[in-house]
């Protein structure tokens, strides 16, 4: 399999905009921005180093580089997902919650088949892309550094397969972004069950059972992770700017600068000395940042800019791969930079010449194509394996009923 159907996929549509398209391009955009952060910053982090960015003059672009790779820049990236994700899956759930039907079966079957498809073959991918690497590069030693110490046992992986990652053990391997993955997934599991009481379809004892054991739950969770509670409140947050009635600010480029006038201040502010110093500092500007973002999200239901509402506007529709992005590219630049540091110790932390800006894009490059590939064997067959696993479930279904029947008659 080649690019080409990264290009045969190319198709520009000619429509009368709405507010919906809009706001699922924005939603989209955003997507795409915060899958980007996260693998700059984490390509920055272990492969270029601009240590004398404030003792030694630059240009204009790296100074933008070192402001856009940065460490907070990536986390709030993470908030924005987290956002994101509680705006499409949170909102799905409230709508579902209000119709008065039954939804769960569906709900749980998509999400089922949308983490799964990728997660597994992820999580196979660390497992070998690892144990080469650890093997090739052994003189190095990277694999051995401390921020992966615990991380490649055979318990931490299984119970990485059951996402509970950064709750009850480590990322597995060297791929640290799966701990979002697994409070995510954990917000899928428990926000139905925290809507039990509105859901009147259902029996009050039953109701109350499943609440409580959802409130129990995301207790212990956000004891044993800090990260946990305060994903949540942000994940909340996008789940009730999908269903808002009324936007706070009518004009999507007023909400937008705000977010922008957030942003900022808090990229320069809150790092280092002062996340050390105050640690509730991070929280505080998460929880902002968030809020800013749904504003955003909120904009952009109701309004569309006139720079794309006086004109048709055109969608480039094109492959989104970005949950494959962001489970996959971590191993792959901590590969390079275990083999840079086997052949050439310490070249990865001098100041950065042309050579490691070189080495970076291409890594960049290449984890952004091998995600392509990934995703078309994975991420872009949900639908299909949703339906084979609904298959599968009726399947059995259908198997217990006979089951079922044939006691009853025993019985008689």
């Amino acid at each position: 399999m080649g690019l080409s159907p990264l290009l045969k996929g190319k198709r520009f549509i000619a429509m009368a905009p709405t507010t919906e398209t809009f706001a699922s391009r924005n939603i989209s955009f955003f997507r795409w921005l915060s899958a980007g952060a996260v693998v700059v910053m984490h390509a920055t982090a272990l492969l270029l180093a601009q240590s004398d960015i404030m003792s030694a003059p630059h240009n204009f672009f790296e100074y933008f580089w070192w402001f856009v790779s940065n460490k907070e820049v990536g986390h709030k990236a993470v908030v924005g997902f987290f956002v994101i994700s509680g705006y499409l899956v949170g909102g799905e759930v409230i709508r579902g919650a209000r119709s008065g039907e039954a939804f769960y079966y569906g709900y749980f079957l998509k999400r089922f088949a949308r983490i799964y498809i990728v997660l597994a073959p992820a999580l196979a991918f660390t497992f070998l892309i690892d144990s080469v690497g650890a093997g090739l590069f052994r003189k190095g030693g990277f694999y051995n550094d401390p921020m992966f110490a615990g991380h490649f046992s055979l318990d931490v992986f299984a119970l990485n397969l059951f996402n509970l990652q950064d709750i009850l053990t480590e990322p597995y391997g060297t791929n640290i972004p799966l701990w979002s993955l697994a409070v995510e997934v954990w917000y899928y599991i428990t926000f139905p069950l925290l809507l039990m009481p509105i859901m009147t379809h259902l029996s009050t004892r039953l109701r109350l059972f499943w609440f409580c054991l959802a409130v129990l739950v995301c207790g212990y969770f956000s004891l044993v992770s800090y990260l946990f509670f305060w994903g949540y409140v942000m994940w909340i947050a996008g789940a009730l700017t999908a269903v808002a009635r009324k936007p706070v600010m009518r004009s999507y480029w007023a909400a937008l600068a705000l977010f922008v006038i957030i942003i900022i201040p808090v990229r320069l502010l809150v790092r280092g000395p002062l996340v050390e110093s105050f640690p509730s500092a991070r929280t505080a500007s998460d929880v902002v940042c968030a809020l800013a973002f749904t504003n955003v999200l909120l904009s952009a239901r109701f309004s569309i800019p006139r720079i794309f509402g006086s004109l048709p506007s055109f969608r480039l529709d094109m492959p989104n791969f970005t949950y494959s992005l962001y489970l996959t590219h971590l191993p792959i630049i901590v590969f390079v930079r275990a083999g840079l540091e086997s052949v050439a110790p310490g070249w990865a932390l001098q100041n950065a010449t042309i050579g490691n800006w070189l080495v970076m894009f291409c890594v960049i490059a290449g984890a952004g194509v091998f995600a392509y590939l990934f995703s078309s064997a994975t991420e872009a067959k949900t639908t299909s394996f949703r339906g084979f696993l609904d298959r599968k479930i009726e399947g059995l279904a259908r198997v217990l009923a006979l089951f079922d029947v044939g006691r009853t008659r025993a019985g008689r």
